[in-house]
């Protein structure tokens, strides 16, 4: 209940309220309307990508031919296989024998010389 003395202050204070009411319902009704528009205009637009033509799929494959691929990893295997055998057994059979063990010994020598050749001095490398 307000007092009789503050009826008209009570009364400039509703009517202050009742406007900012009004205000913001007009501004709400405001932005509602151009909300829709905007959902329109966005449904009317569509998707950015179109379909132009739906993919179909290949009847045969040109490129790679797998079957190719595989034979030929299969019969490079089997190939680099064997040639590691035959090169295991006859490194083995050099090393069995005293005369290549020794050839192969200076081989060696040789390869690690030259490596030890950068490191000497030119007097040592004429010895």
């Amino acid at each position: 209940m307000i007092p009789k003395g503050k009826v008209p202050e009570a009364g400039m204070e509703y009517v202050r309220k009742l406007r900012d009411v009004k205000y913001y319902e007009t501004i709400f009704d405001i932005l509602a309307r151009q909300y829709e528009v905007a959902k329109l205009d966005e449904a009317k637009e569509g998707a950015l990508i179109q379909v132009v033509d739906p993919a179909i799929p290949p009847e045969r494959r040109s490129f790679p031919k797998r079957g190719l691929i595989v034979i030929g990893a299969t019969a490079f295997g089997f190939l680099f296989g064997v040639f590691m055998a035959l090169f295991q057994a006859g490194f083995r059979r050099l090393k069995d024998d005293p005369e290549a063990t020794a050839k192969l010994h200076l081989l060696r020598r040789a390869f690690s010389l030259k490596r030890q050749r950068s490191a000497c001095t030119p007097t040592e490398r004429n010895l």
